[in-house]
């Protein structure tokens, strides 16, 4: 699924790692509107912007990787987008990724300014706030069918993905 993920950017994502670093690829906001705007997709995806220092999104961590395990094999891309600098990518942001267990494919937004990460979240979700958490949610079709700012209800998310995984 990662390699799948890398492939939705461009070539000029970058990924920085050190030898025991979770991996995460530092994207733009053009990369970021190719998660979902990319024809190649043809399955649901879920997106979920945070940060390191977000006390919120600490707290409702454990529960998107738990989300991401359940429906790994049914046709979910699930993509986490930290916002924090890229300076912290290969050492706070990697730590984080570690302590949580998670696995699902982790970019970090680099964008020079909060304005400029609204602006380009925004690219993808008209409405976003500007708040953190924030889960969206998109169709096979890559239209946005549902978003969350702040702690998600991981019972009303599960009914939102359910919405749009095909049916069995």
């Amino acid at each position: 699924m990662l390699a799948f993920a890398l492939c939705a950017v461009s070539t000029h994502a970058q990924i920085y790692v050190t030898e025991d670093a979770v991996k995460t690829t530092v994207i733009n906001a053009e990369e970021l509107n190719a998660l979902v705007k990319s024809p190649e997709k043809k399955q649901p995806i879920l997106i979920n912007l945070w940060a390191t220092w977000c006390g919120i999104c600490r707290n409702e961590f454990p529960d998107l990787v738990a989300i991401e395990k359940e429906y790994r094999d049914q046709n979910l891309s699930f993509y986490i987008v930290s916002t924090d600098t890229v300076s912290l990518v290969d050492t706070t942001v990697s730590d984080f990724l570690k302590v949580y267990k998670a696995e699902m494919p982790s970019f970090l937004l680099d964008a020079t300014s909060r304005n400029g990460i609204t602006k380009a979240v925004r690219q993808i979700a008209p409405k976003f706030s500007g708040g953190y958490p924030t889960t969206l949610l998109f169709n096979k079709n890559g239209k946005l069918v549902y978003q969350k700012s702040g702690s998600i209800n991981p019972q009303v998310l599960r009914k939102q993905i359910d919405k749009v995984l095909p049916k069995k």
